[in-house]
C-alpha cells in the first residue's frame, strides 16, 4: 500500500497495463488458522491500480493458474487494443448489470474477458441474437470457463455496430473487450509556445487541474495510412463511470494521424480519453485509452544533463511546482540500485503558482558496472492533502575520459539594486534588479529561469556570462540553472532581502532605500575527478 501512489504514477509515465493473477477466494473470510480476520476490501488495491492501467484483477487457483495466464498473456501481443473495459464493484443484492460496446470495420479476432462475482451473463449482439455463459459453442462464438474466467471468441468477421452484455453480479466484476487492430491512438497534453520557433511544447507531467485556458490535447493515430479513407474527428473525456465531461473537435494537422484538441481547463480527478471517428464507408469508429488520466496540482521534474560515473557524486536538480493551494511538502528520494542519494531539501513549502527548485546528489559504488542504469525516484507527499507527485529519471552509467578535467562553476553578484519598501500593497510596483557574473572553465551553453515571475538578460563574453534578472518586490527570489559546454548543470539562486515595515507607526510610510542591501546568493556545482 505504501507503494501504490509510486506505482500509479509510474502507470501513467510508461503508459503500461498492469493486471493480477490472485489464486484466493475473495469470499474467503477467515485465514489458514480459521480465527483470523479477513479484510473484506483486502484486495481494493490491486483493483484499484488494475483499474487505471486498463489492466484486470483475476481471481483463480493454482489449478487453473496457468490456463488463465495464457489467455491474458495474448492482451499483451502487438496490435491487441482495448476496445471496452469497465471493473466495478457493485454492492447490495444480486442484479442484472447492462453494458453497451461499439465494434467497427477495423476491428478483428475479438475477444471479450468476464470474470469476478457473476453468476451468469449474456452477450446480445447488433441483431439482437443472445449467447449465454452455459453455451460454450454458439452463434455469436465459443465461450471458454475457467472457474470464474470466462472468455468469449466471436466468429469473424465482425458483426459491425452495437453490442450489449448482461450480467448477473454482486461485488467485484470485470468485462473486457479487445481485438486485433491496426488503428490505435496515443495521447499528450501540451501547451502552445511563440517566439522564434512557435508550436506545442508536450508536458512531461500528468495533466494538471485548472492551470491556464491554452492546455492542448494531442492525439497521434497509428495505422492511418494517407490514403486512407478512415478518419478521426472527436476526442470525448470520461470519467471512469461512463460520465462525459467535454467533447471536443479534432483538428487536422500538416501531419497525418497527427489531432490536436484545445482542451482549455483540465478538470480535476480522473478522467479517459475516447476517440471517434468514421470508416470508409461513414460507419463509427472508436477507440478509448487503455490508462485512467489523473489531474494533479503539483508537477515534479528531475533535471540532469551531466554523466553518472561510479565512485564520483553526482549533481542533478529537483524542481517542484504547486498550482493549488500553498502546502508544505516532505521529499522522499530513492535509487533502485545500491547508490546513496541525498537531496538539499527535506521539505519545501510551497504557494500557489510558485516553484521550489532544490539539489541532489547521488553517488553509485565504483565497482558499478559502466553500461547498466540506475532509476532516480523523487516523491513529494503533501502534510495536509492526500496529494503525491513523482518524478522518475533513469541514468546510464557511464565512463569519463581520463583526459576532461572540471572545475566548479563559481557565481558571484556584481550589483543590487532595488526599491523595495516592504509594503505588500505596493510590492508589484516596485522592482529590484541583480547581476550576476557567472564563470566556467569550459565555457557557458544556455541558462534558464527555474523560478520566479522576473525576466532575465544574459551575454556572453568567453567562459563568463552575464546575467540581468529584474523582478517586482512581491516575487524576491529567484533560482537560476546555468549549463556549461559538457553539460554540467549548476543553480545559482539570487535575491533581495525585504524589509520588513514599521508596524508601530501610523499609516503606510516607504521605508529608505537600504544603503547595504542582502543579497541572498547560493551556488551548487560537481566536481568530477580523474
Amino acid at each position: 500500500a505504501e507503494l501504490e501512489n509510486s506505482v500509479e504514477s509510474l502507470i501513467q509515465e510508461r503508459k503500461s497495463k498492469v493486471s493480477f493473477l490472485i489464486t484466493e477466494d475473495p469470499s474467503r473470510s477467515s485465514g489458514r488458522g480459521r480465527r483470523e480476520a479477513l479484510s473484506p476490501d483486502r484486495f481494493d488495491l490491486y483493483a484499484s491500480l488494475a483499474q487505471k492501467s486498463g489492466g484486470e484483477i483475476i481471481f483463480t487457483n493454482n489449478h487453473n493458474i496457468r490456463e488463465v495466464s495464457s489467455i491474458i498473456q495474448d492482451s499483451t501481443n502487438s496490435g491487441v487494443i482495448t476496445v471496452f473495459h469497465v471493473q466495478k464493484k457493485e454492492p447490495g443484492l444480486r442484479k442484472w448489470i447492462k453494458y453497451h460496446f461499439h465494434l467497427d470495420s477495423l476491428l478483428e479476432r475479438v475477444k471479450i474477458h468476464i470474470h469476478g462475482d457473476i453468476d451468469d451473463f449474456e452477450i446480445i449482439d447488433p441483431r439482437g441474437r443472445r449467447q449465454g455463459r452455459s453455451t460454450t459453442e454458439g452463434p455469436l462464438g465459443v465461450i471458454q470457463n475457467i472457474g470464474h474466467f470466462s472468455k468469449m471468441s466471436l466468429v469473424s468477421p465482425v458483426h459491425v455496430g452495437h453490442w450489449k452484455v448482461e450480467i448477473l453480479t454482486q461485488g467485484l466484476h470485470t468485462v473486457h473487450v479487445q481485438g486485433k487492430s491496426t488503428l490505435d491512438f496515443l495521447h499528450y497534453f501540451a501547451v502552445s509556445m511563440n517566439g522564434s520557433h512557435p508550436g506545442l511544447l508536450q508536458l512531461n507531467s500528468q495533466p494538471v487541474t485548472g492551470t491556464g485556458s491554452d492546455t492542448m490535447l494531442v492525439i497521434m493515430a497509428t495505422g492511418l495510412a494517407p490514403a486512407s479513407p478512415a478518419r478521426l474527428d472527436q476526442v470525448t473525456l470520461t470519467r471512469p463511470n461512463g460520465e462525459e465531461l467535454a467533447s471536443l473537435a479534432l483538428q487536422d494537422t500538416n501531419q497525418t494521424g497527427l489531432y490536436v484538441a484545445k482542451l482549455g481547463k483540465v478538470p480535476s480527478g480522473a478522467f479517459s480519453i475516447l476517440v471517434r471517428g468514421r470508416d470508409g464507408e461513414n460507419r463509427l469508429l472508436l477507440r478509448s485509452s487503455a490508462q485512467v488520466n489523473t489531474a494533479v496540482q503539483s508537477t515534479l521534474e528531475i533535471i540532469s544533463s551531466t554523466p553518472l560515473i561510479p565512485g564520483s557524486q553526482h549533481s542533478a536538480l529537483f524542481r517542484l511546482s504547486n498550482y493549488g493551494m500553498p502546502a508544505v511538502f516532505i521529499l522522499k528520494l530513492s535509487c533502485e540500485e545500491a547508490c546513496t542519494v541525498n537531496s538539499s531539501h527535506s521539505r519545501a513549502h510551497v504557494g500557489k503558482n510558485e516553484t521550489v527548485v532544490g539539489e541532489i546528489s547521488l553517488l553509485v559504488p565504483q565497482d558499478t558496472k559502466p553500461g547498466s542504469t540506475v532509476m532516480l525516484t523523487v516523491q513529494a507527499d503533501s502534510a495536509h492533502t492526500a496529494q503525491t507527485t513523482f518524478a522518475f529519471l533513469q541514468l546510464l552509467v557511464t565512463e569519463i575520459p581520463k583526459h576532461v578535467r572540471m572545475s566548479p562553476t563559481t557565481c558571484s553578484v556584481i550589483s543590487l539594486e532595488h526599491n523595495c519598501s516592504g509594503l505588500s500593497s505596493q510590492c508589484g510596483y516596485e522592482l529590484w534588479t541583480v547581476a550576476a557574473r557567472v564563470w566556467d572553465r569550459v565555457g557557458m551553453r544556455a541558462m534558464e529561469v527555474a523560478s520566479g515571475t522576473g525576466t532575465v538578460s544574459y551575454s556572453s563574453d568567453g567562459k563568463t556570462e552575464r546575467a540581468v534578472y529584474t523582478a517586482d518586490c512581491c516575487s524576491p527570489e529567484t533560482d537560476l540553472i546555468f549549463t556549461n559546454r559538457l553539460g554540467v548543470t549548476s543553480l545559482c539562486r539570487l535575491g533581495v532581502a525585504v524589509p520588513s515595515p514599521d508596524t508601530s507607526s501610523v499609516g503606510e510610510l516607504p521605508l529608505p532605500r537600504w544603503t547595504l542591501p542582502t543579497v541572498l546568493l547560493i551556488m551548487f556545482w560537481e566536481v568530477l575527478k580523474t
